[in-house]
């Protein structure tokens, strides 16, 4: 038996052995995923209270913004229940570092766009700037991985921004009102067009 052939053979012992103690957990349920399966378990892929507004022009989020910003297509991803499954999810990505998520609820979020026809003129996808103090105590910004896994998904471009805005301290509820947020689509707004994109999608997360 060849050296490398062995030593394959010996990481994927130990690799096994890792897992029976340490398995991999399902982000959304906290359940070991089965093997081969590399983020959501399956059960929680099928359950995901998708929306389904990446296909519809006329949306309850699209009317939030009617009046307050000039949008041609808004949407979100999927419905938030406070005490259901995907809460822990969410906070695990904001708070928690689970960056990876975030970076495949932006590309399974992308997917949609793209099949919806509705995003086909979009020059770039801008996620909402994190003020330096925030992005200094977590590390990164959400809003850019879920940007990112859009981009790919569209094949587009993004980029990375940060304000140097105070962060204003928002109790209950903790989610962005119309108003609040369409004051987020402004700023996001003027980065893209200092880099000259006329067409562009503001991307950050949001729970409510």
């Amino acid at each position: 038996m060849s050296k490398p052939r062995t030593s394959v053979m010996l990481r994927t012992y130990f690799s096994e052995i890792f897992r029976l103690f340490f398995p991999e957990r399902c982000p959304a349920c906290g359940r070991a995923r089965p093997e081969g399966v590399r983020w959501l378990c399956p059960h929680c892929r099928w359950d995901m209270p998708l929306t389904g507004y990446a296909a519809e022009h006329d949306n309850p989020v699209a009317r939030k913004f009617w009046g307050l910003v000039p949008v041609q297509e808004a949407a979100s991803m999927f419905f938030f229940t406070r005490h259901g499954r995907y809460r822990a999810m969410i906070h695990g990505f904001k708070y928690h570092g689970q960056w990876k998520t975030c970076l495949r609820l932006g590309a399974m979020f992308g997917a949609e766009l793209s099949e919806s026809g509705l995003y086909d003129t979009v020059d770039l996808i801008v996620p909402v700037p994190l003020h330096y103090r925030r992005l200094f105590r977590r590390g990164y910004n959400q809003a850019e991985y879920l940007a990112r896994g859009i981009a790919g998904a569209l094949g587009r471009k993004t980029i990375a921004a940060v304000s140097s805005v105070n962060p204003t301290t928002v109790r209950k509820p903790p989610c962005a009102t119309a108003k609040t947020a369409g004051k987020t689509l402004r700023t996001s707004f003027r980065y893209a067009v200092r880099n000259g994109w006329t067409d562009a999608i503001s991307c950050w997360s949001t729970m409510c």
